[in-house]
């Protein structure tokens, strides 16, 4: 729940400085493409991240079984 809180807080403090540090509509959206694409790398890493820890622990589990 913390992180998640912390990402929106950060989300709308980025989305005021885009603002502020824009001075036209076009700059603005091409700032808004350029941390869309940055976004959706960090959710596909951290999804493949999670699917290599669970892999792991089922790893470590079965050999944790395995040595009595």
């Amino acid at each position: 729940m913390r992180n998640h809180s912390l990402s929106l807080v950060n989300a709308y403090y980025l989305g005021q400085l885009i603002d502020v540090a824009t001075t036209s509509s076009a700059q603005r959206t091409l700032q808004m493409a350029t941390l869309m694409k940055h976004y959706y790398r960090i959710a596909i890493r951290f999804s493949k991240y999670q699917a290599l820890l669970l892999k792991t622990l089922d790893i470590s589990a079965g050999a944790k079984i395995l040595s009595g």
